[in-house]
């Protein structure tokens, strides 16, 4: 128990780090945050999680030299965007909405770039693909985007809204229409400037076409395609 003692008082420089040796064959790695002789050991591993064991259930204490990086890497802190400046974003979308054959799913992919004035408010344009049962578009819009939150983790809103052009069909002719996205999502936590994103929304696009029956008779149809949409993806 002597040794024990000694070993937590002697405290390491920033270049160096605790191992507990368990006595069920465990070893842990960190920094100590409170020794008590016939009480507890709690000790902070890497992530910042903080375990506690028994001291009877320790075998031994030691100390090893690690590398500057990995305690800088260690304690990075979260990233806080500025509230300025160009970002980019890549993402990918599902849709889901109803038509006449029922329940029916699309699919999306979208780049966005951004610059943004404040916290509040980025203007930027973006551009993608979403494909349908009947047409597929590709949407050239403008995007208004803002984060209600300072902390690398926030809320946001998302509107895009635009033209969504026809890609080839087996319609005889078609034409896009107005495209429009409002969505509100969450930015994950990151330590770095790139982070995750999710958020939900509603896919409106509108479109106009012809087809020709068996009897060769031309007939026109006006689209609206109403769609709620999960988007995902990695802002930078």
């Amino acid at each position: 128990m002597l040794f024990l003692c000694l070993s937590f008082c002697l405290k390491a420089q920033s270049q160096q780090q605790d191992i507990v040796y368990l006595k069920n064959g465990s070893v842990i790695k960190g920094t100590i945050l409170l020794f008590e002789p016939e009480g507890r050991l709690k000790i902070e591993i890497l992530g910042g999680s903080v375990l506690v064991y028994p001291v009877a259930d320790v075998l031994k204490m030691a100390k090893e030299t690690v590398p500057n990086a990995t305690i800088e890497s260690a304690k990075r802190p979260n990233h806080r965007f500025s509230g300025r400046g160009l970002t980019h974003r890549l993402s990918i979308e599902t849709m889901l909405g109803r038509d006449s054959y029922g329940v029916v799913p699309g699919f999306g992919h979208h780049y966005q770039c951004n610059y943004h004035l404040h916290r509040l408010l980025g203007i930027g344009a973006g551009v993608g693909i979403n494909t349908f049962i009947d047409l597929s578009f590709i949407p050239l819009y403008a995007n208004l985007k803002g984060y209600f939150m300072k902390t690398s983790a926030s809320l946001y809103y998302d509107l895009n809204i635009g033209y969504g052009f026809v890609l080839p069909s087996y319609h005889l002719d078609s034409q896009g229409g107005l495209y429009l996205r409002p969505a509100l999502g969450v930015r994950f936590p990151s330590t770095r400037a790139a982070h995750l994103f999710l958020d939900f929304g509603f896919n409106v696009q509108f479109a106009t076409a012809q087809t020709m029956d068996w009897n060769n008779n031309i007939s026109s149809y006006k689209y609206v395609f109403l769609r709620s949409s999960l988007r995902f993806g990695i802002s930078f």
